[in-house]
């Protein structure tokens, strides 16, 4: 387990790294874009109750707890 920790804090670092100084402004936009993207395509896989429920401006700091453990079993489930 420690071996992986490290691993992926290595990856991480090395992400980071390349990130910031070796990507192009044009390549930084590029990849923003692509996450925002997936975001946005995985956002619209969500059932309606689920967004519904995330809606700060609807529910109660509790609903919205419970409709957020909601969203990640969702996930899980289906990702």
């Amino acid at each position: 387990m420690k071996n992986k920790t490290s691993g992926l804090i290595a990856l991480g670092l090395a992400a980071f790294a390349y990130w910031k100084y070796k990507m192009t402004p044009e390549q930084k936009q590029n990849v923003k874009d692509k996450v925002s993207d997936a975001g946005k395509n995985l956002w619209d896989k969500v059932p309606q109750g689920v967004k519904d429920a995330v809606n700060p401006q609807k529910h109660s700091i509790v609903y919205k707890e419970a409709a957020l453990a909601a969203f990640f079993f969702f996930l899980v489930l289906y990702c």
